[in-house]
């Protein structure tokens, strides 16, 4: 965009802004990149007790912040997957680099964590029905050495109404995130109906940023966070047909309405440790916190976003 400016710009006698239109956007944007996740776990004692984590796909921090990019490695890549919460006594993480042909990514807000915390607390969610354990006592098992996120797991579980009963085909899901030094519990509670369509019923956040600056200013963001990774987990995908992008504007590439967006309750800790990050952390935790609710409510174990509602239907198998 910044070229296409310039070059106008330097046939007119003046100054120059060019404004695109949204399906200009849409069609020539920056992408979010792609991943693919393979891990594999043993279990022992009810709790995890080996993890082998390997994450494929662009290295964003190669290209804009090359200096960054040391021995293979893209750190964005591996954001809260060589720093899970969780103590495991045996742990291996891998990054393969795998670029999309022609196909240009970059940042997308909520960067790394968002792929690596939707893998890992998915599966989690899968570890615990394996060792019949309920998905936050599964998870609290494993938070010993990290007090602060087994405070956010405890509170979120109190005000979410975790354990409660609920009608057939509702459900609630769980996940957590420890991103930019914030400590984060997130539950969605959701119904799918008959069709696969899903109803976001309410939202439950806990964090512990360290101290609260300003609390409205991360009750707003997290918000914000919230609406916006929920959309992106119900309607965010972008297919390439022919080399062109398929979607236009905002028939084909929905975004959450106002009658859609569940409602949203935000408890904050009182700390005294260094502020962390907030202005993406509330994206991060909403795909897998969905995808568990989802999971809880129809059994289906979906292992890529956006939903399928084909296979969440009434009747329908993953």
């Amino acid at each position: 965009m910044v070229i296409a400016a310039v070059r106008i710009a330097q046939k007119v006698d003046g100054p120059v802004k060019v404004v695109w239109t949204r399906e200009e956007d849409i069609q020539h944007d920056i992408y979010r990149p792609v991943y693919r996740d393979t891990i594999a776990a043993t279990l022992s004692g009810g709790r995890i007790f080996g993890w082998k984590y390997r994450v494929a796909g662009s290295a964003v921090i190669a290209r804009w912040l090359p200096p960054a990019f040391q021995k293979g490695i893209d750190i964005d890549a591996v954001d809260s997957a060589v720093d899970m919460p969780y103590d495991i006594p045996h742990f291996h993480v891998e990054y393969v680099q795998a670029e999309p042909p022609a196909v240009p990514t970059g940042f997308w807000r909520g960067v790394g964590p968002n792929n690596n915390v939707f893998a890992i607390e998915c599966f989690i969610d899968e570890l615990a029905r394996k060792a019949g354990k309920d998905p936050i006592a599964f998870r609290r098992d494993m938070l010993g050495k990290n007090p602060r996120m087994q405070g956010v797991l405890d509170l979120v579980a109190e005000k979410s109404g975790w354990g409660q009963p609920l009608p057939p085909r509702v459900g609630r899901g769980v996940a957590l995130q420890p991103t930019f030094d914030t400590s984060i519990a997130t539950v969605v509670e959701a119904e799918v109906d008959e069709q696969g369509d899903v109803h976001l019923r309410r939202v439950t956040l806990a964090v512990d940023t360290g101290i609260a600056v300003n609390p409205d200013t991360i009750a707003a963001q997290l918000e914000g966070g919230l609406i916006f990774g929920l959309t992106a987990a119900l309607y965010g995908e972008v297919t390439i047909d022919k080399g062109r992008v398929q979607q236009s504007n905002f028939h084909d590439y929905r975004m959450l309405r106002i009658d859609q967006t569940p409602k949203i309750a935000i408890h904050i800790v009182k700390s005294g440790e260094a502020p962390g990050g907030i202005g993406e952390a509330g994206v991060i935790g909403t795909a897998p916190a969905l995808r568990n609710a989802i999971y809880a409510a129809t059994g289906v174990a979906l292992r890529r976003m956006p939903v399928d509602r084909s296979l969440i239907a009434a009747g329908k198998k993953a």
